[in-house]
């Protein structure tokens, strides 16, 4: 049998914590700016990381916030998207960017301030394939690739596209030389974010071409959903004073 003395004992110190003032460790306390760990990928020219430093328009416009909320010492870490967009999920205090705002993230309660710039997610195709589809059923018959978890894989999901009938890959970089290498016909991917790599790929920007448009969008910071309110309504009206600002990042990396 049990001693019951450790319950009175635990029951005693909860009081006296709230009693005194005394810091209780089964209290968590609230998540502060400070606290807020930011996670991207190599997803020119939204970010990437060019002579060992994160640049971009999301960095950018994340620098000059981050200086109108009173903050310093910015640390931006890059990961794949599939691990990012993980920790969004699990990890309280994260906050992924760029992220296509959907409904069924809506649904996942992450929390949103932005946006960052539009997102045009297409299917791309190489111009001497000569591909021309008007829907995503007629896709079906091409080799596609997707980024894991990313918008256009998610949106070729929900269209009916079956996972195991993609070539996945981690990162934005492989999905350009793939279609490059004619490994696949057809990248899920944004428009510019495309373009973005396969300039710094240094490929002909003029050997490729939308085959098929899946969704015009807006990137945003997505926020872990226990993130206070608070804190994404400052983040959201530093963004709104700094649109001068953000309309010539946007135009920098145009």
């Amino acid at each position: 049998m049990r001693c019951p003395y450790k319950i009175k004992a635990v029951v005693l110190f909860i009081f006296c914590s709230i009693l005194f003032g005394v810091p209780f460790s089964g209290a968590r306390a609230e998540l502060e700016l400070k606290d807020l760990k930011f996670i991207t990928e190599e997803n020119p020219p939204s970010n990437f990381v060019k002579n060992g430093k994160i640049g971009g328009i999301a960095p950018e416009l994340l620098s000059l916030i981050w200086q109108q909320l009173g903050q310093t010492n910015l640390v931006i870490k890059v990961l794949p998207w599939a691990r990012g967009y993980l920790y969004l999920q699990s990890r309280p205090g994260t906050v992924l960017f760029s992220t296509t705002r959907t409904e069924k993230r809506d649904a996942l309660g992450f929390k949103w301030a932005g946006p960052i710039k539009t997102n045009k997610i297409v299917l791309l195709a190489r111009r001497d394939a000569k591909i021309r589809i008007s829907s995503v059923e007629e896709a079906k018959k091409y080799r596609i690739g997707s980024i894991i978890k990313d918008i256009g894989e998610h949106l070729l999901i929900s269209a009916g596209i079956k996972e195991s009938n993609l070539t996945r890959v981690s990162t934005l970089r492989s999905l350009v030389r793939m279609l490059e290498a004619d490994r696949i016909q057809l990248a899920a991917k944004g428009w510019e974010n495309l373009m973005g790599a396969l300039k710094t790929e240094k490929y002909n920007l003029d050997d490729y071409e939308i085959a098929f448009e899946l969704k015009s969008s807006h990137q945003y910071f997505a926020f872990h959903k226990a993130t206070p309110d608070h804190i994404v309504i400052r983040f959201q009206n530093a963004i709104d004073n700094l649109k001068d600002q953000h309309e010539a990042i946007i135009r920098k990396f145009r």
